[in-house]
């Protein structure tokens, strides 16, 4: 995604949001929240939502419950990913 308000060229990229959902589940306590919004409406944001997207659903369902939630009729909308690291 990019800043609200600021200049939209500046927007995320895949590695380094990979890096940040990998740091935040190294150390998210157990019974502990993570939510990640993925904009997916700026060039490579489609691409960077879906490599969230598979890195979320590869961790293991002993130690992770995962979730979607997307706006049906707005194709665009940011998606919401929620983890919780299981106790």
């Amino acid at each position: 995604g990019y800043l609200p308000g600021s200049d939209r060229a500046t927007t995320t990229q895949e590695s380094s949001t990979l890096a940040g959902v990998q740091a935040a589940c190294d150390v998210l306590q157990p019974g502990g929240l993570c939510s990640i919004l993925c904009y997916t409406g700026h060039p490579g944001g489609m691409e960077e939502y879906q490599a969230v997207k598979a890195l979320v659903a590869a961790l293991p369902p002993s130690r992770w419950n995962s979730s979607e939630v997307r706006l049906l009729n707005r194709p665009d909308a940011p998606a919401l990913l929620l983890l919780w690291k299981r106790l």
